[in-house]
């Protein structure tokens, strides 16, 4: 299965640093761009999203959810929804906490539009600790 770049990886690692279960937090150091929006909302499952108001409400565009796992000491980010006004899209499905199966494809196309979105949320939002881990 297709995971995220390393250097997306440290940036998902950084911006869900001590969230508990249930925990959210807004990262906005730059009021030009849209704040990430980061929640944790199950054990090893955080939602990343950017919100914009349209008619008054709020629209999340994109709006994704990652599965983080550590595997032989490393901290990886797979790719598990996309959804944004227009599409929601499941690459990996769960099942009472386990993965059940994926889409190939998706997962692949996912990670890829997401280590560009993390490149973008590091320079968007300076974070500038990881300088130089792009």
């Amino acid at each position: 299965m297709k995971k995220l770049a390393k250097y997306a990886a440290k940036i998902l690692d950084t911006v869900t640093a001590d969230l508990e279960v249930g925990g959210a937090r807004k990262i906005e150091t730059n009021t030009v761009y849209q704040a990430l929006h980061v929640d944790r909302i199950a054990g090893d499952m955080f939602a990343l999203a950017h919100y914009y108001k349209q008619n008054g409400d709020s629209v999340a565009d994109p709006d994704m959810v990652f599965y983080r796992r550590v595997i032989g000491g490393e901290t990886v980010w797979y790719p598990v929804t996309f959804q944004n006004s227009m599409t929601y899209q499941e690459a990996i499905v769960f099942k009472d906490g386990q993965v059940q199966g994926y889409k190939p494809n998706l997962v692949k196309e996912l990670a890829s539009f997401a280590n560009m979105w993390m490149k973008n949320v590091k320079e968007q939002q300076n974070l500038s600790a990881l300088k130089k881990a792009a």
